[in-house]
């Protein structure tokens, strides 16, 4: 799928989902709803250095232990014909719940088709803008259609230094309790309904 070019972190994303109908929005001021994804955002924030991303060996489990129910790390493989393809490395158990166990597979192997090219670019326009992201969506996996996701996602170096991976952590609210506690935000009609 092309992807349309822009400057703005998020931007790519935006228009796609606008094209596409995804009814997600990718919103870079990373004015988060749920306190502790702006928790998780300032501990990657300690981590990263200068400039650039944290390696992923910093984000711990012992300095994230509350928060791992809430968390999933996917890296983007390329194979030897050049093709991307994303492997979830980790996924917490309130992913779990939602998405089902997808650790150690790749997404074009276990995502229904049809919701693939929405993850690929959101996981995309992470490690393109190589800045985190907040991300907000109806779940569309796993029959949890009533759930409203709030997302962040933040980009991590490999064991080389590569910006490889992406570093999540989502929860999850009722579609309709997310319209009545946060009717300010621009999440599109169609996602609620």
């Amino acid at each position: 799928m092309d992807r349309p070019q822009s400057d703005v972190p998020g931007a790519q994303y935006n228009a796609l989902s606008l094209a596409q109908s995804w009814g997600g929005v990718c919103d870079n001021t990373l004015a988060f709803h749920h306190v502790e994804l702006a928790t998780l955002l300032a501990i990657w924030r300690d981590k990263a250095g200068p400039d650039r991303a944290p390696m992923r060996d910093a984000l711990t489990p012992k300095l994230l232990k509350a928060y791992l129910p809430h968390i999933a790390i996917y890296e983007r493989v390329t194979g030897e014909s050049g093709k991307r393809r994303w492997r979830v490395r980790l996924m917490g158990s309130k992913f779990v719940q939602v998405m089902g166990d997808l650790a150690n597979k790749f997404l074009d192997e276990v995502v229904p088709e049809s919701f693939l090219p929405r993850w690929n670019a959101a996981l995309d326009e992470v490690l393109d803008a190589s800045v985190p992201l907040r991300f907000f969506t109806r779940s569309e996996t796993n029959n949890k259609s009533f759930l409203i996701g709030e997302y962040l996602e933040a980009p991590l170096l490999d064991a080389n230094g590569a910006m490889t991976k992406v570093f999540a952590a989502g929860y999850y609210t009722a579609a309709n309790e997310w319209a009545a506690e946060a009717p300010h935000e621009a999440l599109p009609r169609a996602a609620l309904r």
